[in-house]
């Protein structure tokens, strides 16, 4: 490449965690007490070189490795007849595997380039390949018997590049057009969890470790004006779906534990061959007059399932927000409202609920009467509006069963010094 070898950065980083949960604060502890045990380890690192080949180019290049291992259990006591409701004589004592020894180490190697083009026009680009190899040493006998005794040593190639050109014809004006294509590889829950609840619903989940690398081919396009007393931003953008990966109720997969409790059906992590996803958002801000600045931003997603002709699930729905700001040389003081449409584009394989839409308005003010000294105070939901949000998920184990509410009315109050 002719560069000259500007930099060289590097880190590394580890943890170990041995953590314990249990149920003793939930509902169902008086009918089933449950102690969970996992360790989890985590260890990585990164190096990256900055290259100059010339005043205006600049390369990057360099490798990173990240290792994830879980292992654990949980240790459960049947208090009750699950069928009758009546308490036993002699509770039974079971052990549920959670995570089956299992590991996913990812070593990538990345290459990118940032070249200016003249005094307006800059070219990004780049790829990178990862090397993936997973392994579940301990599986359950029901999730190996469910992937015909084949969970070991699962290994994966990801090549994954991008570009984008942008342009800046003024101080004020920058536009971009981005295209890329982006692969990632099935997390350790969408791989190996077995029968739990891992979701924002009431759900046993149940892992796919056969499942594809996920791709994400996207373009985007973004223009943004900054002035005095005017700015905006409009972002857009497509992105194609290949192997997406979502869970799906399973009518095969008969919940595991507690049977009789609905849903008695579990979700397994599935691919989807083809999928869709378009959406944009809109922010600007005037200022009206000295202190005074009225903003707002609206955005929105459309998500289709290309596979079974219907919404992909967990999509947010229309949102837009508008802030009146005043602000003098010790005090400010502002107005939030917050609208949010109906979402009915649901998935019916996902079980996904639709939801109603909601307005609401919030009040902050602060006031720094010494150097250093911040005071501030907040309403939130000013007129107590009653509302949820779409991916608020009610689970079997809340303390009361139904919708999981937003807070109504509310007020804080915040004191802070800086020295």
């Amino acid at each position: 490449m002719g560069a000259a070898l500007h930099e060289v950065t590097a880190k590394f980083y580890g943890s170990y965690v041995d953590h314990r949960m249990s149920n003793r604060l939930r509902p169902n502890f008086k009918s089933s007490e449950s102690v969970s045990d996992v360790d989890a380890t985590t260890f990585g690192g990164r190096m990256e070189a900055t290259l100059l080949a010339g005043a205006r180019h600049w390369w990057f290049a360099g490798a990173d490795m990240r290792y994830m291992g879980r292992t654990g259990s949980r240790d459960r006591l049947q208090k009750v007849n699950m069928m009758t409701g009546e308490p036993l004589a002699k509770p039974l004592a079971f052990v549920d595997t959670i995570w089956p020894d299992a590991s996913i180490s990812q070593t990538g190697l990345f290459l990118e380039s940032r070249r200016l083009l003249g005094s307006r026009w800059t070219l990004l680009s780049g790829v990178r390949t990862d090397f993936v190899f997973a392994n579940a040493r301990e599986a359950e006998a029901d999730f190996d018997k469910l992937y015909a005794n084949d969970l070991k040593n699962d290994t994966e190639i990801n090549l994954s590049a991008t570009a984008s050109l942008a342009f800046q014809p003024t101080e004020q004006w920058n536009l971009q057009l981005a295209l890329g294509r982006g692969v990632r590889t099935a997390n350790m829950i969408e791989r190996y969890i077995n029968h739990f609840n891992v979701g924002r619903d009431p759900y046993e989940y149940v892992g796919n470790p056969k499942l594809k690398p996920e791709a994400n081919n996207q373009i985007e396009f973004s223009v943004q004006r900054q002035g005095d007393r005017f700015e905006f931003g409009f972002q857009a953008f497509y992105s194609y779906l290949q192997n997406y990966i979502t869970a799906r109720v399973d009518s095969t997969l008969k919940r595991k534990f507690m049977p009789t409790q609905n849903p008695k059906v579990s979700r397994r992590f599935v691919n989807l061959d083809k999928a869709e996803q378009m959406g944009f958002e809109f922010h600007a801000g005037i200022q009206l007059l000295r202190g005074l600045q009225l903003s707002g931003n609206v955005a929105y997603t459309y998500a289709q399932n290309l596979d079974w002709n219907e919404p992909l699930p967990e999509v947010a729905p229309l949102e837009a927000t508008l802030t009146l700001h005043y602000e003098r040389k010790i005090w400010w003081a502002e107005l939030r409202g917050r609208l949010v449409s109906e979402q009915t584009r649901v998935s019916q394989i996902f079980g996904e609920p639709a939801t109603p839409g909601f307005e609401t308005l919030d009040f902050r003010a602060g006031v720094e009467p010494l150097p250093g000294l911040t005071l501030g105070l907040g309403v939130l939901n000013l007129f107590d509006a009653t509302y949820w949000e779409h991916l608020n998920r009610a689970y079997v184990n809340m303390p009361e069963q139904g919708i999981l509410y937003e807070s109504g009315r509310n007020a804080t109050v915040m004191l802070k010094y800086a020295f």
